[in-house]
């Protein structure tokens, strides 16, 4: 319900208590249309919200045209945290397990789909090794790599813009990105890691 149509719905109300006698009708409402009374553009939209996880004080947003901010007060106030970065905005971003299963997945608006699997791949790929995906780029096509690859499905992609998520000194998953060029993938993904740090 659009804000102007719920403030007339009110002021109706409050008159027809001020006269007992008198019940809101329909008719009371007939001289209002729907219109949008929202932002101009959809910069002000959020497109995805995460909670870290085992902690449910921390909570960190992005916007559907770009940025994104963090809380660790439950949502009482934010910071941005992605300013300091080249790009404002993230393609897709994949979180994966230690097993390499996907456990999060986000694409912004307009991204191209085929980010689902470069982000994906890169965070497998992360995983897989515990280490940045862009480091296994060299080796791509040695015996060793073209054989995990092949054995895990064929779904790894060792590519910069992935990094692993490493808590008390073990892999716990990883975190991918596509979208940008390699270095900001990348740096999208350590900034996507030192939020649930």
């Amino acid at each position: 319900m659009s804000l102007t149509l719920f403030a007339a719905v009110i002021a109706a109300q409050v008159a027809a208590d001020a006269d007992a006698s008198r019940v809101l009708e329909p008719t009371d409402l007939h001289g209002l249309s729907w219109r949008s009374v929202g932002p101009a553009n959809m910069g002000g939209r959020v497109a995805s919200i995460s909670l870290a996880p085992g902690n449910a004080k921390t909570i960190v947003i992005g916007y559907g045209t770009g940025g994104v901010w963090k809380s660790t007060n439950n949502a009482t106030t934010f910071s941005p945290i992605f300013d300091d970065k080249e790009t404002s905005s993230i393609g897709s971003v994949a979180v994966c397990d230690a097993g390499g299963r996907l456990v999060a997945f986000s694409r912004m608006d307009g991204a191209i789909w085929a980010g689902v699997y470069g982000s994906q791949g890169k965070a497998i790929a992360s995983v897989a090794f515990g280490r940045p995906s862009g480091e296994m780029a060299e080796r791509a096509d040695s015996p060793i790599m073209r054989g995990v690859t092949a054995a895990e499905g064929g779904h790894m992609i060792p590519s910069q813009g992935a990094v692993p998520i490493i808590r008390n000194g073990v892999v716990d998953g990883a975190c991918g990105v596509g979208g940008g060029t390699a270095q900001q993938d990348e740096d999208c993904a350590r900034a996507g890691v030192a939020a649930i740090a």
